[in-house]
């Protein structure tokens, strides 16, 4: 989204809900980052804004941000199963390097994640992914949650992201570790077997070779 863009739609925002304070301009600049890393365009963020102020109009400045995220959620669902794909199963879901094409990204739990660092006990849960498979996935689960209040609402690859942005890194430094953590355990076995063996050996030639 070039400067231009930015400035059009946030002028138009602004305008629209009447957010014309210094506070409320710096609201909106802060959320430019966040938009760009999830590849928000100018076109979806209008409609995000044309579509608020038609329906139910936010109250509280804390509910733009959520309510915009959602509405260009839905409208990325929308668009995509109006999509004509003549392809076969297989191409429809095409191998997904990030989540093997099952639709969940396993990521580490946000609860034990502080200051970008993942801490022992190194808990996981899973995500929807942003693939085809994973949009899939994502709207079954919160027409579930909606359907049952028992099921609880999946969250969006991208919407972990907003709050653990380097959780790869995590996992792979985490993987580095575990890896380590194993090749000093079987160093140790086998310290061990060498011992056992130069102890039996020792016993024998005190035996004169007796058990």
């Amino acid at each position: 989204m070039t400067d231009s863009e930015w400035d059009a739609w946030s002028a138009k925002h602004q305008l629209t809900f009447g957010l014309n304070s210094e506070k409320d301009f710096a609201m909106i600049d802060a959320w430019r980052e966040a938009f760009e890393r999830r590849g928000y365009t100018a076109a979806e963020l209008t409609d995000a804004t044309v579509w608020m102020a038609g329906n139910e109009p936010p109250v509280w400045r804390s509910e733009h941000l959520a309510r915009i995220h959602k509405r260009i959620e839905w409208a990325r669902l929308a668009a995509y199963r109006k999509e004509q794909e003549a392809t076969t199963a297989e191409a429809e879901f095409d191998r997904c390097r990030l989540c093997g094409s099952t639709g969940f990204v396993v990521v580490p739990h946000l609860k034990f994640v502080r200051d970008g660092i993942w801490a022992p006990p190194f808990y996981t849960y899973a995500v929807a992914c942003h693939c085809r498979k994973g949009l899939r996935v994502y709207e079954r689960l919160t027409q579930a949650s909606v359907d049952n209040e028992r099921c609880r609402p999946i969250v969006s690859i991208g919407d972990y992201e907003m709050a653990n942005p380097y959780w790869q890194r995590q996992m792979g430094d985490q993987h580095e570790t575990q890896a380590a953590e194993n090749r000093a355990a079987a160093a140790s076995v086998k310290a061990d077997g060498d011992l056992g063996r130069i102890i039996s050996a020792i016993m024998r030639k005190t035996t004169g070779g007796n058990p």
